[in-house]
């Protein structure tokens, strides 16, 4: 479990660093993914994961593919 935990967490950095490189909010990207602001939050402090759908949506808004998300 610590493992999955780790690879949340390493996520969740990824996914705030290029929301910030892209100079988005947390407001903003939730409204692109239509979930709440808290979900991001969440998410990028690795407590929560997000659903690959909406993984795919915010790689296509950055420009990047899943495998930036994932740190490989």
């Amino acid at each position: 479990m610590e493992n999955n935990k780790t690879t949340l967490e390493q996520m969740g950095i990824c996914f705030k660093n290029m929301r910030s490189i892209c100079g988005f909010t947390q407001e903003q990207m939730a409204n692109f993914l239509e979930l709440d602001r808290t979900m991001i939050t969440k998410f990028e402090k690795g407590e929560r994961s997000l659903g690959i759908a909406d993984l795919e949506r915010a790689c296509e808004l950055f420009g990047c593919n899943f495998n930036v998300l994932r740190g490989t």
